[in-house]
């Protein structure tokens, strides 16, 4: 079943399945993750004194707070992962000792996290689109593991079709993703929908060949960095189900 979808001033007719950002665009993630990025530098700088404005440069945390186009804001855990490791090799870890001590910190600071709310404007939209019969999904740069906890903990099992998240695969904005979770939905990039916060969902969007990328201003990017979507919203009043 497919169904319409008018963003601000832009229609996409016949919309099949909808993927979604979690970061930035279901959840308020700044906070969230400037206090992920401040646990991993401290569990770390307590093990490698004097690394923290090394790990902080890396992790992008600035005196202004969260980097929006640093590895926190938009890396993978396994980018993040190697890239921070890369800094504890600079200092004289060997590679081994670094990428574990960093995988075992990363690990710790997640088991302390409790997962992020949904956006409270974000549950009435959701739930009228899949009462119209679209399909929806989650595509998120962070863990399978994180994006399931923060599905199960908004209760949002029946409202998704799906969600996936990146582990050691390739990460936004490479097309594969999308790919890979239409043929396990059955439909066409074509056929669906990304509403994101990023400049790599929008650039995403288009390398897939989807019937385009809304970016959302509510996030970590301003409308002027959203510059490849097809259209950008401020507020979630600006999408309206269609019949």
């Amino acid at each position: 079943m497919t169904a319409g979808l008018r963003a601000r001033d832009v229609v996409f007719p016949r919309i099949a399945v909808i993927f979604w950002d979690k970061d930035g665009t279901l959840t308020d993630a700044r906070a969230y993750w400037m206090e992920v990025g401040r646990r991993r530098v401290a569990w770390l700088a307590e093990r490698v004194p004097g690394i923290e404005t090394q790990l902080n440069a890396i992790l992008g945390l600035t005196v202004e707070g969260l980097n929006p186009q640093g590895l926190l804001a938009v890396g993978s855990r396994h980018e993040t992962e190697v890239a921070t490791a890369a800094g504890l090799a600079a200092v004289g870890y060997d590679w081994l000792t670094a990428l574990a001590l960093v995988q075992e910190g990363f690990t710790t600071v997640a088991a302390q996290m409790v997962p992020q709310p949904l956006i409270p404007a974000a549950r009435p939209l959701l739930e009228e689109l899949a009462q119209r019969g679209v399909r929806q999904a989650i595509l998120s740069a962070d863990t399978p593991a994180q994006v399931e906890a923060f599905v199960r903990h908004n209760r949002l099992e029946p409202l998704l079709a799906g969600y996936w998240g990146v582990r050691d695969g390739p990460n936004k904005p490479h097309p594969s993703l999308v790919t890979a979770a239409c043929t396990v939905l059955g439909v066409s990039p074509a056929q669906t929908l990304i509403i994101g916060d990023a400049p790599v969902d929008m650039i995403m969007a288009r390398a897939a060949g989807t019937a385009g990328g809304v970016g959302v201003t509510w996030g970590l990017h301003p409308a002027a960095r959203l510059h490849q979507a097809t259209v950008c919203v401020a507020h979630w009043g600006e999408l309206v189900p269609l019949a």
